[in-house]
């Protein structure tokens, strides 16, 4: 189940933070980047793409067997 919804939410997090990226770019004095919610959404953003790079080489090793 984590190895179909995982890949999932890593896209959709990182298309958002590269919206939030060029929002950035292009008016910095919003503050998207350094807002509570983003740094929230950045920290789940790195667990999910820790946590599908685990299942990705825990399933290659798996099948080399």
């Amino acid at each position: 189940m984590f190895r179909r919804i995982l890949p999932h939410v890593c896209i959709v997090f990182s298309l958002m933070f590269l919206v939030l990226l060029i929002l950035h770019a292009f008016n910095p004095y919003i503050g998207f980047i350094s807002g509570t919610v983003s740094l929230c959404c950045l920290a789940l953003f790195c667990i999910v793409a820790f946590a599908t790079a685990v299942v990705l080489v825990w399933m290659d090793r798996h099948d080399d067997r």
